[in-house]
């Protein structure tokens, strides 16, 4: 089902493009937080104000996920746990990732597509041995190794230079978002 859901969202946004490209409209962008575990669900409130809502820290992970989309420069991300539930599934794993309101880190990666979509996963592949330089403390070898110019690449090029510049201690894996 999350396989079928997530290809219908990106061919509606991208025939949305085409559409609106044609009349000079803005392009839509979405950003999407993914993680499973307990939550509220249901009408919270006073007869006299009735809301229908969700409450819980799963549903504010999630949400904190979505904005961190921003930062990585993706679309879709998602807990560590969803890769490792979900099938069929092309994935990027980004690191752990120190989210706003939360005291320990998440484990957080990036959603690519169905694994029949995803056609080249060299820049993955690029994107982890740079991350592995970078681990060991060649920043310039670790630059080189980035291939790919995405969100992801672009983060982890400015942390290099963060670190090369000295104004970053460690290349802690630990990012706050």
């Amino acid at each position: 089902y999350q396989r079928r859901v997530h290809g219908a969202c990106k061919k509606y946004l991208h025939r949305l493009h085409e559409r609106w490209l044609g009349r000079s409209w803005p392009q839509l962008d979405m950003c999407v937080g993914v993680h499973s575990g307990l939550v509220l669900v249901g009408n919270v409130g006073s007869s006299y104000r009735l809301n229908y809502t969700v409450i819980g820290d799963t549903v504010n992970v999630a949400a904190r996920l979505k904005q961190a989309n921003v930062y990585f420069g993706t679309t879709i991300l998602c807990t560590a746990g969803m890769v490792y539930r979900s099938h069929g599934i092309s994935s990027r794993a980004l690191g752990m990732v120190l989210l706003r309101g939360r005291a320990s880190p998440v484990e957080v990666a990036e959603i690519l597509g169905r694994e029949v979509e995803v056609d080249d996963n060299a820049f993955v592949t690029s994107y982890y041995q740079a991350c592995h330089l970078l681990s060991i403390g060649n920043y310039a070898e670790a630059t080189n190794a980035l291939t790919h110019d995405g969100g992801p690449e672009r983060e982890l090029r400015h942390r290099i230079a963060l670190l090369e510049s000295g104004q970053l201690e460690s290349a802690s894996p630990v990012q706050i978002v």
